[in-house]
């Protein structure tokens, strides 16, 4: 594991510009701006099937009305929603 701090490079600038621009004393600190997120930021997640997960996998989403990506997705959100709710049951418990 590497113990380079994030603001150092791993090679050498090419020139005086690229090295003004990577060094940190020279990035405006004080004239920041405000940054807006547009859309929900998330991830996109690859998953590996074999043939015959992926022909279940299809087959169980059709019977559901709708295709496999989004079978697993609304799986895994009901999945994450049953553990947040008995992490919070736990709190509550221990309260």
């Amino acid at each position: 594991m590497s113990t380079t701090p994030l603001h150092q490079t791993t090679q050498e600038p090419l020139d005086e510009d690229e090295r003004e621009l990577m060094d940190p004393k020279t990035w405006g600190w004080e004239k920041t701006e405000a940054g807006h997120t547009t859309g929900t930021p998330g991830a996109v997640l690859e998953v590996r099937f074999t043939r015959d997960e992926m022909l279940a996998l299809n087959r169980i989403a059709q019977q559901s009305g709708i295709g496999p990506v989004e079978y697993v997705r609304q799986t895994m959100v009901r999945h994450i929603a049953d553990h947040r709710e008995e992490g919070a049951a736990k709190h509550t418990r221990l309260a």
